[in-house]
């Protein structure tokens, strides 16, 4: 069977039809709320929300949870093809909340725990009015899972 056939009896989602469908208006809406982790606040009827979670975007269970797996193929000292893999959790620091590390970290460990990964990279934007300014908030720290885990920890 040739590789193109086996895409489709996958039914693995095309890139192009990905690209095409981030594209449209209620999606990027939805998207980019998502990102900036003011999903929890839209109505689980919103038709957009509906939308990207008939297109698997969005988890209806627990839509603003964002787990990473980035992967790029590399080749090795001998030649042969393999997977770079890296996890990362994105956090929201939002106004009145405490500061998401701890629930982060606990996540990411469970993550790279189903992964077999022994580092991660947990990504925390930092919403609060009185936050001090980026340029001065915006540092890397290395810590440890409570499995003995390394994670870089990003906070901006």
């Amino acid at each position: 069977m040739i590789r193109a056939e086996r895409l489709i009896l996958a039914r693995a989602t095309h890139l192009d039809s990905l690209a095409a469908r981030l594209a449209e208006p209620r999606v990027r809406r939805i998207v980019l709320l998502l990102l900036a982790g003011d999903l929890v606040q839209l109505d689980p009827y919103d038709d957009d929300l509906a939308y990207a979670c008939d297109l698997g975007l969005v988890t209806p269970k627990d839509p603003v949870r964002i787990d990473l797996l980035i992967r790029w193929p590399y080749i090795n000292e001998n030649g042969k093809r393999h997977w770079q893999r890296e996890a990362l959790e994105l956090k929201v620091w939002h106004p009145d909340k405490a500061d998401p590390l701890r629930q982060g970290m606990t996540q990411l460990d469970r993550y790279l725990d189903r992964l077999g990964l022994d580092t991660g990279i947990l990504i925390i934007f930092d919403r609060r009015s009185d936050a001090p300014d980026l340029s001065e908030r915006t540092q890397f720290d290395i810590a440890t899972t409570q499995t003995g885990r390394t994670v870089t920890v990003l906070r901006a």
